[in-house]
């Protein structure tokens, strides 16, 4: 067992501070029914998830108890970030893609090296073709809202382009 861990003097505190976050996200999130927030039912649970691993890891094996620990410090965590206001669809999970892209690629590529750089590279061409046609549909409808944008201005060049457009449109074909 690492030294860090076998003499862990920072532990308790640290569950402290995850016990005070899991207390003020369930007193916190406590509001009338319709406008509760979703972070006291992680608040609660992680307070229960402390609460029991203390005495599963002091009563009846550690490690259970060190497993529950952890889980109720990542709950209080969660919804204390909860009632700051971060998501995870809007916060938390379009910055973690990146890191476990690159975390996937380091764990397999030590074991499948060409597999995973195949892999990579067919990732990389994917990406750059969303990207490429994402630039393509924007640009065209950019183009199109600035040609609506310019026969709403001007009158005399709009009726030509209505006139052109409607010819060219009976002429193309469907």
């Amino acid at each position: 067992m690492p030294t860090v861990l076998r003499d862990a003097e920072w532990v308790g505190p640290a569950v402290l501070v995850f016990f005070i976050a899991a207390v003020w996200a369930a007193l916190r999130g406590s509001k009338p029914r319709r406008r509760a927030s979703p972070a006291r039912p992680y608040g609660i649970a992680g307070l229960c998830s402390i609460v029991l691993g203390l005495w599963v890891g002091s009563a009846i094996h550690h490690i259970p108890g060190i497993a529950l620990l952890i889980a109720g410090c990542g709950l209080s965590l969660w919804s204390a970030l909860l009632l700051l206001g971060v998501t995870w669809r809007n916060h938390v999970r379009p910055s973690a893609t990146p890191l476990v892209l690159l975390a996937l690629v380091a764990a397999f590529g030590a074991r499948w090296p060409k597999l995973t750089g195949a892999l990579v590279l067919f990732m990389m061409f994917w990406a750059f073709t969303v990207i490429r046609t994402a630039k393509a549909k924007a640009d065209r409808h950019i183009n199109e809202l600035l040609t609506r944008t310019a026969i709403l201005r001007h009158v005399e060049p709009a009726s030509h382009l209505v006139m052109f457009g409607s010819r060219v449109s009976s002429e193309a074909p469907i």
